[in-house]
């Protein structure tokens, strides 16, 4: 072998080193016309990957041809080789290797990795036959010049002394670092031929507005002045040069062309604050940049270069109408608190509390480089948890991300479980809201306290709220919570040799907590009647995957139990009758129920502590002078509709039907049933009496709600009896009614029934007359204004009495008598025109006319 036999071919002169030439791409991914949100978050690999887009490069490039590329933070690099050349005493001793690391001005060189090994760099050579930083356990062999790529940098004088007219004073290498390596070979130290070489470099120096004073800042940035900028490797400030654009001489090089209009800088601050905060390590070692990147960027896939950005920070970027935010992996301030009161009612409300089985997923993994590793790719701890895949039927969903901009896996496993967290908050609603929240934009983060649904300070983030033309908002919300973004160094990070398994990256709760119990009783006014029932409290519930909750009610010392669905689980407290008996002590225990469904547990068996209370029914006050009621007396068909009603409520929860009013279809029916059931209930057994009777009922179903309450006051003398009764109601939240009838033996003598939505509203009338009253005319008396009367054999409404009005408008009008004092009309039709005393007429049939 000769000396120089390791010496790859010569593949390219200087021409790799020339001027920058065009920019590539330079505008915005997007720019809405309206206001509906387009958002980047980190890609999986599994879908929209490239991986030749970002990162580090760790095998050299032969391409005299090679695409731009911009390295930010730290970077490790074999770059690309442009040139080559051999020296020395005999000709071929040294060997002179030049490879350009990026296509801008660096910040500097910190070391070689040399065949996989980091080695520093001493302190400056100038020896006679060679001139560089020594590579440290190889100052004999292995040189290194660096070149950072400024616009006025001077060509490199070893080159240009040992090439003879190869490298001249003009081969600056202008806009492009680069370093110049020299070897000098020795058969045992390169032994497997030449080393393989990649070098560690801060990478380029950026503007950051939050050091410009002219943008709102403290410091001398100023943008298009890289004199001012500095090195960083803030993942917000990258990608904001990235968006506005790389420079070289004033030339764009590569990245956007975004106007700094479109990127409000009090959003990008925060930004770039946040990825600033420092987070502890577990070690208790010190603490570390909360989000960092460092990797080459080449090629024009704006898109993809933007994921891989955002993927450094757990981050998202939206663009609402062309206004563009970043927003890092950390929990934000609510900006708007809204209520049930905020939405339009006769609209939609859509709900989708669990991600179709495509979208799962429970488990996240990850890669991302590793420095103590020569920068290779690395794979994360495993973010998995048994917890959430018995939750989705027991099989693992996993999604992975090359985190190629990473180079801490501190870091990445902060960003895998920000993921991971973000998969597991499912639920997605899509609320249509009043114009108050108009203010709205995407990315913003909202509090929704709602009785219907039953969040009580659940926290939102807004995917989209664009503008209807009524102002009103249809919101698109994504459930998500600060508990996404928090750490936990003790727990949350994990062992890269050990990893252990997770908790649930979803809602933790899992039981009830605070679980109390007693007993109660429902008395009567008048009539004495008394149920019994069961009162239970528990710690109120904020999580809003818990969406009602089950109670099991049981005589102690009994296996058998009965059930009661629990619809609100924020309310803190519930309380019914059914299937409760007197004179009984009973025990409680309680579960929730959640959507997406997870593994839950009862509550301990809570005693209501004491007996309760007698059950007191109607048919025991059938005579006000009865005391007692002998034992097997009474028999079911003894008792009135009412007293057997009560009997379901405590005897057999499966007969009970509800409110009669559920069944009325229409006004006269329901007036009717109403009356009906009212009398059949309080009449029956007794000859002459009088009851009042009040009926409420309120019940959550699901989508479905209804609050109601039946007044009902009854008379009767022998066969004889009279009611009215009064309903009020409101149903789901869109529809109420109010009506009161009365019902003499059995028929509906009148009725008045109001009925109102937000598209139409009714008003019923049943009744004979219709008449009016002032109390200071005539005592009082009533005047009537409409009557019900049979008009050629029809019946039919018609005015009583005189009606007076300062105009009427009709179709058609059909009278005996029409007295008018001035009449301006159009077309008149008739027979006879004449005077009063006729001595004066003109008859338009006949012709015949008289003046008299």
């Amino acid at each position: 072998m000769t000396p120089l036999a390791f010496i790859a071919p010569i593949i390219g002169a200087i021409a790799g080193l020339s001027a920058v030439g065009t920019a590539i791409v330079g505008t915005a991914i997007a720019v809405g016309a309206g206001y509906l949100a387009r958002k980047l978050a980190p890609a999986p690999t599994s879908r929209d990957y490239n991986p030749g887009t970002a990162g580090m490069r760790l095998s050299p490039r032969f391409d005299p041809n090679a695409e731009r590329e911009v390295a930010f933070g730290r970077c490790a690099s074999a770059g690309t080789l442009v040139y080559q050349n051999v020296y020395g005493p005999n000709g071929n001793d040294f060997a002179q290797l030049v490879y350009a690391l990026a296509d801008h001005q660096c910040d500097g060189i910190e070391g070689v990795i040399v065949n996989g090994k980091y080695r520093a760099l001493e302190a400056f050579h100038p020896g006679a036959w060679v001139t560089g930083f020594p590579v440290s356990g190889r100052s004999d062999n292995i040189w290194v010049a660096w070149h950072d790529g400024a616009w006025d940098q001077d060509a490199d004088a070893d080159l240009i002394a040992r090439s003879g007219d190869k490298w001249t004073s003009s081969h600056r290498g202008r806009g492009v670092a680069y370093v110049r390596v020299t070897l000098r070979y020795d058969a045992e130290v390169f032994a497997d031929g030449m080393p393989r070489l990649v070098f560690v470099f801060r990478g380029i120096r950026l503007y950051d507005p939050r050091k410009d004073t002219t943008a709102g800042g403290s410091g001398d940035h100023r943008w298009g002045d890289p004199s001012t900028y500095e090195w960083t490797a803030n993942p917000a400030v990258c990608l904001y040069n990235w968006r506005r654009g790389i420079y070289v001489n004033g030339e764009r090089l590569t990245g956007m062309a975004t106007v700094p209009a479109a990127m409000p800088l009090d959003n990008w601050f925060a930004a770039m604050n946040a990825c600033d905060e420092t987070v502890a390590r577990r070690d208790g070692s010190g603490n570390d940049p909360r989000y960092r990147m460092h990797g080459i960027i080449g090629g024009d896939d704006n898109r993809t270069v933007i994921r891989a950005m955002l993927a450094a920070m757990a981050g998202e970027e939206v663009d609402t109408g062309g206004v563009i935010k970043c927003l890092p992996g950390v929990a934000q301030a609510p900006v708007m608190s809204i209520t049930d009161d905020d939405l339009m009612l006769d609209q939609a409300v859509e709900i989708t509390p669990k991600n179709p089985r495509s979208q799962l997923v429970n488990a996240v993994l990850g890669s991302f480089h590793d420095p103590d590793s020569g920068y290779e790719s690395m794979p994360l701890p495993p973010r998995i948890s048994s917890a959430d895949e018995a939750i989705d039927g027991g099989e693992r969903w996993a999604q992975s991300y090359a985190l190629d901009l990473v180079c801490d896996q501190r870091q990445g496993q902060r960003v895998l479980e920000i993921l991971r967290r973000k998969a597991r908050a499912q639920l997605r609603v899509s609320i249509p809201l009043r114009a108050r929240c108009a203010t709205l934009e995407a990315g913003d983060w909202i509090v929704w306290n709602s009785d219907r649904y039953g969040y009580v300070n659940q926290m939102f983030s807004v995917e989209e709220a664009p503008q209807a033309d009524d102002l009103s908002v249809p919101a698109t919300l994504q459930a998500t919570a600060a508990g996404i973004f928090a750490w936990d160094p003790a727990t949350d990070e994990l062992d890269p040799l050990d990893p252990v398994e997770l908790p649930s990256g979803g809602a933790t709760f899992t039981t009830v907590t605070g679980l109390t119990a007693q007993n109660f009783a429902i008395v009567g006014g008048v009539d004495g009647i008394a149920r019994p029932g069961i009162r239970i409290t528990w710690d109120v519930i904020e999580d809003y995957t818990v969406t009602s909750l089950i109670a099991e009610y049981r005589r102690t010392g009994d296996d058998a139990s009965l059930s009661v669905e629990i619809l609100d689980p924020g309310a803190g407290s519930h309380a019914w009758v059914q299937g409760v008996q007197g004179g009984t002590l009973y025990e409680v225990r309680v579960k929730p129920v959640t959507a997406p469904p997870r593994a839950v547990a009862w509550t301990g068996w809570v005693s209501t502590g004491g007996s309760s209370g007698a059950q007191i029914v109607a048919s025991a006050l059938i005579s006000e002078q009865a005391n007692s009621v002998p034992p097997d007396t009474i028999t079911p068909e003894m008792l009135s509709a009412q007293a057997l009603f009560e009997l379901k409520l405590v005897t057999d929860i499966d007969a009970i039907q509800g409110s009669v009013a559920e069944q009325i279809k229409e006004a006269y029916g329901w007036a009717q049933q109403v009356g009906e059931a009212a009398l059949a209930s309080l009449v029956q057994g007794q000859e002459n009496g009088a009851r009042l009777l009040t009926e409420t009922t309120e019940r959550v179903n699901g989508l479905n709600a209804l609050a109601q309450q039946i007044t009902t006051a009854v008379t009767w003398i022998g066969e004889n009896e009279a009611s009215i009764s009064e309903v009020i109601e409101s149903i789901d939240g869109i529809k109420a009614g109010w009506g009161v009838s009365i019902n003499i033996n059995g028929q509906v003598v009148g009725l008045v029934r109001l009925d109102g939505a937000a598209d139409e509203s009714q008003l019923t009338i049943v009744a004979d007359k219709l008449a009016i009253a002032h109390p200071d005319v005539a005592g009082g008396d009533p005047v009537p204004v409409f009557t019900l009367s049979e008009i050629d054999g029809e019946t039919k409404a018609h005015i009583a009495g005189e009606l007076i009005a300062d105009a009427i408008r009709a179709g058609s009008v059909s009278v005996e008598s029409l007295s008018a004092i001035v009449a301006n009309l159009g077309i008149i039709t008739a027979g006879r025109l004449q005077n009063a005393d006729n001595t004066t007429y003109f008859d338009l049939d006949t012709g015949a006319f008289q003046i008299g």
